[in-house]
Formats: C-alpha cells, sequence, structure tokens
C-alpha cells in the first residue's frame, strides 16, 4: 500500500476551482492503489485560505476519499530545535507512523522530511515511487 500525505501547497492546487497539473496527476493517482492523507496539523493554515472564493470547500476533497492523518503530539517533542519549519517536521513525523511506503506529495522544493523514511517531492516523485510499489 502506497499512502500519499497531501501537503498545503497541494491541497490548496486540488481545491482551486482552475483547472491545473496537480489535478491532473490526482486523477491519475486515483486510479492505483492508493491511500491519500491530509495532515491535521494543516486544517488551521487550509481554513484561512479557504475562505477565499477561488477555492472549493474542504468537504469537496474528502468526498474523494482522502483521510485525515492525525498529529501525534509526543511527535513534537522529536523535532529538533533547530528545525525551521515545525509544520513539515510535525507532517513527516506524523507520515511515519502510517504502514507501508509513505510519502509527503509537495510543490514546495524546500521542503525537508526531519524523519530518514519519508520523502517530500512533486508529482515526479509520486509517480516514480509508485512505478517501484507496482
Amino acid at each position: 500500500m502506497l499512502n500519499i500525505i497531501l501537503n498545503y501547497d497541494v491541497v490548496l492546487d486540488l481545491l482551486s476551482k482552475s483547472n491545473n497539473d496537480t489535478k491532473h496527476c490526482f486523477v491519475r493517482l486515483q486510479k492505483s492503489s492508493i491511500q491519500f492523507w491530509i495532515p491535521c496539523c494543516l486544517l488551521s493554515l487550509l481554513e484561512n485560505q479557504l475562505n477565499n472564493a477561488k477555492y472549493e470547500p474542504l468537504s469537496s476533497l474528502l468526498k474523494k476519499n482522502i483521510q485525515w492523518l492525525s498529529s501525534l503530539s509526543e511527535n513534537l517533542l522529536k523535532i529538533p530545535d533547530d528545525c525551521k519549519n515545525k509544520t513539515q517536521a510535525m507532517i513527516s513525523l506524523d507520515a511515519a507512523t502510517l504502514s507501508g511506503t509513505t510519502i509527503v506529495w509537495t510543490n514546495d522544493p524546500d521542503y525537508t522530511s526531519v524523519h530518514p523514511d519519508i520523502e517530500g517531492g512533486d508529482h515526479e516523485l509520486v509517480y516514480c515511487i509508485l512505478a517501484e510499489n507496482d
């Protein structure tokens, strides 16, 4: 089973009322046996953006068999003190709790995982990992 964690920027692309490459990739990926997740730690960030008229409501994405990935408070203690992006760190630590291969789908070229088993990257990484798991 392949788990794909949707980072903030990917969620916004998927909820955009405009067509984009991320939506196209998502439709293709839904045809595979992939479990998609939205990290709970992104909810407050997403709520601020989704009030904008150019986005669909978050519930429209959740109807597409995407699940919430719980954020564990114990993971806060595992984030290095010198970490520059605590949200990204939390996402990678939460992702590591899932069984199977897990990656973070992000369009952020500066995304950094603090967990050695969790990679983050754009659709090219997603397709590469998918090919390895088939």
